[in-house]
């Protein structure tokens, strides 16, 4: 993917999310990047909890509105980790194309899974992701993209919140 395929600009993409299983219901998601403070916010439509990710100093929070409380842990899969819009260092990416997603043209890869799986994703020039087919599902799709500034405040978690420790399996 190479150079070109870094987020340069901060964005909000709304996604709607399709598990390949039959009978699970479409859901979306809104997802918010901060170049500044290499943050993004996941945010579940319709939950009170969301999660904020920083590459700064490689933490995920979840927090909950409803409950009034954050849990903060160190990114999972750090070893493996790259920013959004950026490849992995290892695999391989084979060029297919161009798509239009959510009015944006986007260029389309392939790639393969560590359980072999073949999957494209469609990234625009400034490396958004706009959609992800595994097995010839759309599993992640953008309905909405906008290149607007996100304040530092988004990513803050709320002050007076109980902090509660992560739970482990």
């Amino acid at each position: 993917l190479g150079d070109v395929y870094k987020r340069q600009v901060d964005t909000v993409v709304t996604y709607v999310l399709t598990p390949p299983q039959d009978g699970v219901a479409p859901a979306r998601q809104r997802m918010r990047w901060q170049v500044a403070g290499l943050q993004q916010r996941l945010d579940p439509e319709g939950d009170s909890v969301y999660m904020v990710t920083t590459w700064k100093n490689r933490t995920l929070s979840v927090v909950d509105e409803s409950r009034k409380r954050v849990s903060t842990m160190p990114m999972p899969g750090q070893q493996d980790l790259t920013l959004p819009g950026q490849h992995p260092a290892s695999g391989a990416y084979t060029r297919l194309g161009q798509s239009v997603v959510a009015g944006e043209t986007c260029e389309v890869w392939r790639t393969v899974d560590t359980e072999g799986h073949e999957g494209d994703a469609c990234y625009t020039p400034d490396g958004i992701l706009l959609q992800v087919v595994q097995q010839g599902h759309i599993t992640v799709r953008a309905i909405s993209v906008s290149r607007a500034a996100q304040p530092d405040r988004i990513f803050e978690v709320p002050a007076g919140f109980a902090v509660q420790a992560p739970a482990h399996p």
